[in-house]
């Protein structure tokens, strides 16, 4: 070395200069999702069910008016057939009221999981001042506040609520009964063949059997560089505040390995009312909706509900202005964000303004 030039020496002496990153965020990820936003399922819960019973009184009556018209050959429902399609309806509403409140509950998970996922890419940067760094591999030491998941969250859309239905009137056809053949959508649901469920797998990151260390190989990397390591990966953190996560780079260019962290960040939930009604839900969902194969239906919001739309001033407005005001408190009312809206849905009644006298 005594006969090498000061620059050759100092190249050397250089050793690689190695950061693990992420690629959009750097060290410091922020979640990518807003925080969910509240549901009171008990009122959600109970103001579905009386949505679905006060049904009951509305087709009931439309019924009526529509039998008054009938044909001589139509034979009115008795009394018991309305009791036997009560009773009947009120088993759906049971079977309703349970759906609901598991999904209500797979929904709350859903939805804090989905916010608190990160997508991230790791990436790999040698500095210009580094040398040559041969094999390095990269090691993810994660907290127990971290876990590695395979997607982010999804949950398939809400139960249908109930709608009563009479019974019909008995038709008295002079050319006998009609014969009943199966519906088509009941034999193309049973061909229906449910596509097979692929696990995630990511041959590029090695994970220990208890999920803590990850291990991925990101080959040679020159001075002033940088590459992505493996397939992007997801973190699942517990909940609001900061999640270290330790990373190491090996390369067998240095005798001592490279190491950091990359923080994740989620920020606390904010004061909020809760959502009491379904549409509430499905206006503002947190997790995506998805069909029977795996098609998002609803995405998630992008904007928080509005708020109470304030007293309109009806001096200053025309009635179209007036017209736009009661709709948009309409709107909000049917989020359910004020439990004092509870309970079915009613058209608001005002008295009839007095008509003008004609000159």
């Amino acid at each position: 070395m005594l006969f090498l030039s000061p620059t050759v020496q100092e190249l050397g002496r250089r050793q690689p200069k190695l950061t693990v990153t992420t690629k959009d965020s750097g060290d410091q990820v922020l979640a990518p999702a807003a925080r969910p936003w509240p549901v009171d399922a008990q009122r959600v819960l109970a103001n579905e069910v009386d949505e679905a019973r006060e049904t009951t009184k509305r087709r009931h009556a439309a019924l009526d008016n529509f039998m008054n018209l009938g044909s001589s050959f139509t034979v009115r429902p008795s009394e018991a057939d309305h009791q036997r399609a009560q009773e009947k309806f009120e088993e759906e509403v049971a079977g309703f009221a349970d759906e609901l409140r598991d999904w209500l509950t797979k929904y709350a998970d859903a939805a804090r999981a989905y916010a608190d996922t990160f997508d991230v890419t790791i990436m790999l940067r040698n500095a210009a001042s580094g040398a040559h760094a041969e094999a390095v591999t990269v090691v993810l030491d994660l907290p127990e506040t971290v876990a590695v998941a395979e997607n982010r969250s999804d949950l398939p859309p809400p139960p249908d609520r109930p709608v009563y239905q009479p019974p019909r009137g008995r038709s008295i056809s002079p050319i006998g009964p009609v014969s009943h053949f199966p519906r088509l959508t009941d034999d193309l649901a049973r061909a229906i063949v449910e596509p097979a469920q692929i696990p995630w797998r990511d041959l590029t990151w090695k994970v220990s059997e208890d999920g803590r260390h990850l291990e991925a190989s990101a080959g040679d990397i020159h001075p002033d560089r940088r590459a992505s390591v493996g397939e992007p990966l997801f973190f699942r953190a517990s909940g609001p505040g900061r999640h270290a996560i330790r990373w190491t780079a090996y390369t067998k260019s240095a005798h001592r390995a490279a190491s950091g962290m990359i923080t994740l960040e989620i920020p606390p939930d904010p004061p909020r009312p809760a959502f009491g009604r379904l549409h509430g839900i499905t206006s503002y969902p947190d997790v995506p909706f998805v069909d029977e194969d795996g098609e998002i239906v609803k995405h998630v919001r992008d904007s928080d509900p509005p708020p109470r739309p304030g007293p309109s001033s009806e001096a200053n407005e025309d009635v179209l202005d007036r017209l736009r005001a009661a709709s948009a408190f309409w709107e909000w009312q049917a989020l359910g964000l004020d439990p004092a809206d509870d309970g079915p849905e009613r058209p608001e009644v005002r008295e009839a303004e007095p008509v003008a006298e004609s000159d």
